[in-house]
């Protein structure tokens, strides 16, 4: 396997689709960290708090302070991820 940078390049080459990448978050324990947020969770919890993650494959959602539609999930390379997280 080629590596890069510690990174394994076949793994960098993967593809996720992604939900959403968080910035700044402060739950879930201490410290300020950035969450990348997968679709496709094939656990159905009662209590999800991202219910529209669920399903996988990309959806129109509207945004309600916009008043349009915007498409959630786009299908991005562990490295494209990874660019996206250190802007």
């Amino acid at each position: 396997m080629e590596k890069e940078k510690g990174v394994d390049m076949e793994i960098s080459k993967k593809k996720g689709l992604i939900f959403n990448i968080q910035r700044y978050s402060l739950n879930d324990g201490s410290g300020i960290r950035t969450i990348v947020f997968f679709k496709g969770c094939p656990l159905r919890c009662p209590w999800c708090s991202n219910p529209e993650s669920q399903r996988m494959k990309p959806e129109k959602m509207k945004d309600a302070q916009r008043e349009k539609f915007t498409l959630v999930g786009e299908e991005k390379t562990v490295e494209e991820i990874i660019t996206e997280v250190l802007k």
